[in-house]
């Protein structure tokens, strides 16, 4: 999914979501890519793994995955092709690299992110995302599209507390540095790409700064 914001003497935005994981929205992004020629990307992930996923698009690495990373793909499985890292970053990754435009990731650092976790997410809270687990393991998901599957899943991993609290703080650090960047004015064709999740928020962020959504 896509939108382009617009507002009077401001960057353009072109809001790109995609389904983490997936090689087909991996494929769409490329095509935007070349559609708009962007002049910075933007990313729903934090400045470290910007620099790592551009530090394995140019030497590939075998990557480990958590449990929950690895339950999400086999179901994920059921929609499409499944690649890690998540396809629509390693494509902002590869356009950033050959084409020269800076890949600037927008969510926590890691050493904000590890600070506000030991704050918010509680010894309680770890048990139950331990037994969530094996749940999820054992679920069977029977959603139509790959939006609904992501959706539920988001849901159940995110019915715990601290770690619902933990998705507000990064949506709303992705809001402000991407604020920032615009105030800034150092680009005119901004790009962002984010995961499905985040999607709507962020469109509607910008809504609230002003910009207005331009029918392709």
């Amino acid at each position: 999914m896509r939108a382009v914001l617009v507002r009077d003497n401001s960057p353009g935005v072109t809001v790109f979501g995609g389904i983490k994981g997936l090689k087909r929205d991996g494929d769409r992004l490329e095509e935007t890519f070349n559609e708009i020629q962007p002049d910075v990307i933007l990313a729903t992930i934090s400045p470290e793994e910007a620099e790592g996923i551009v530090n394995f698009v140019k030497e590939p690495y075998a990557m480990t995955l958590s449990d929950y990373e690895m339950i999400y793909g086999v179901n994920l499985r059921n929609y499409g092709e499944v690649e890690t890292p998540a396809p629509i970053f390693t494509e902002s990754a590869r356009w950033s690299i050959h084409g020269g435009v800076p890949l600037i990731g927008l969510d926590m650092t890691e050493e904000k992110f590890s600070r506000e976790y030991t704050q918010n997410v509680s010894t309680r809270d770890l048990l139950r995302h331990s037994v969530r687990k094996r749940g999820l393991f054992k679920a069977k998901f029977s959603e139509s599209t790959a939006e609904e599957f992501v959706t539920k899943w988001d849901a159940m991993v995110n019915s715990i507390r601290g770690l619902r609290k933990m998705e507000e703080l990064r949506i709303k650090e992705i809001e402000s540095n991407l604020d920032l960047i615009i105030s800034q004015g150092m680009y005119h064709n901004i790009l962002v790409v984010s995961e499905f999740e985040f999607y709507p928020r962020i469109v509607e962020f910008l809504k609230h700064l002003g910009y207005g959504e331009k029918s392709e």
